[in-house]
């Protein structure tokens, strides 16, 4: 994982301009465990040991991307989904590693919702993700990954996003998880560390 990142930086600081390659931003969607080896690297002294002064900045969403390509970054660790949609825009880019084998996105219910909807923590995947329909769902903004991720659920378990369930786009962190306490929003999608929500809440 080290080389990884230490390998994904040095190749984009190649391309800079020799007077810049020793200061390198790197742009994340988000602060969350999902980029924990980037974290990592930095504190550990591994970018130093290359030579490199490595700023980590968090852009949120899709703008992290958006950083990169306006040249206001080197790097740019986010999802792949924000890529597509650059490519759709006629801005292809050049993936150089990933640091993930499977989705970091969470998704949690309130307790009182779980409880109407028949969800235990023991219920199957598949009853969960139905259980969503009818209720006000969130991801932390509209188009964000979490948010993505959010459709992408609801999609492969047949219901309608437009018609089915109410989605919200809200915020990331504390506003996220005050909105879910009083309800008003029954669930939502959001990477760690942002689903470790107090009593109110049940992971479904």
């Amino acid at each position: 994982m080290r080389d990884l990142i230490v390998t994904a930086v040095l190749l984009a600081s190649l391309t800079a301009p020799a007077a810049a390659a020793d200061k390198v931003k790197v742009t994340v969607p988000a602060a969350a465990v999902t980029f924990a080896s980037l974290y990592h690297a930095k504190v550990a002294g591994y970018f130093d040991q290359e030579g490199l002064d490595v700023e980590i900045v968090t852009v949120a969403g899709g703008g992290s991307l958006q950083a990169l390509i306006a040249r206001d970054a080197q790097v740019c660790l986010t999802p792949g989904t924000y890529q597509m949609q650059a490519y759709e825009k006629g801005q292809p880019l050049l993936a150089t590693a990933t640091i993930l084998t499977r989705n970091a996105i969470n998704v949690v219910m309130h307790k009182d919702a779980a409880r109407e909807k028949g969800i235990t923590d023991k219920s199957p995947l598949a009853d969960k993700i139905r259980a969503l329909k009818g209720l006000r769902v969130s991801g932390v903004a509209v188009d964000s990954f979490s948010y993505q991720v959010m459709l992408y659920y609801l999609l492969k378990a047949g219901i309608d996003p437009q018609k089915d369930v109410q989605m919200i786009g809200i915020g990331a962190g504390p506003p996220m998880v005050l909105a879910l306490e009083q309800r008003k929003i029954d669930a939502f999608a959001t990477g760690t560390p942002s689903p470790t929500p107090p009593s109110p809440v049940a992971s479904a």
